[in-house]
């Protein structure tokens, strides 16, 4: 393990941990991903973001004996724009950088998360960017 999710964990005020990713009746299973992790709620209040700072719903860090992962997650009730939606996985991977220590080695995954299908010409969009993945409810 490498400590990152020490280091978010130490860094991140106790009441920004989330136990679990769920923001107006969407959410996403944390099942099955790494036992040594941390969620961060970043509407958090005691992150003291600015209000109209583009941000993503949550940040997963996690770790394993092997290897380390670090999730930018938005969540998506209803309709949405794809171009607004990129710009707060940007920030949420903006944040991440500004938390994690110098030269930290892990993967980075952001995640589009819609509670129902996503249109295709949005899938296209987000299909290319790097290890981005969507997910569609059913």
């Amino acid at each position: 393990m490498n400590g990152l999710v020490a280091a978010t964990s130490e860094r991140i005020h106790r009441d920004c941990h989330a136990a679990r990713c769920s923001k107006d009746g969407c959410s996403v299973s944390l099942q099955g991903a790494a036992s040594t992790r941390v969620a961060v709620d970043l509407d958090c209040e005691e992150l003291e973001f600015a209000p109209r700072r583009k941000r993503c719903d949550y940040v997963v860090v996690g770790e394993d004996e092997d290897d380390a992962w670090v999730v930018a997650m938005e969540l998506k009730r209803g309709r949405f724009r794809s171009a607004d939606a990129a710009r707060q996985l940007q920030g949420g991977a903006d944040v991440i950088d500004s938390w994690l220590p110098w030269k930290s080695s892990f993967r980075f995954v952001p995640v589009l998360a819609h509670g129902r299908p996503v249109p295709r010409e949005d899938r296209r969009r987000f299909a290319g960017l790097p290890t981005a993945s969507v997910c569609a409810g059913r």
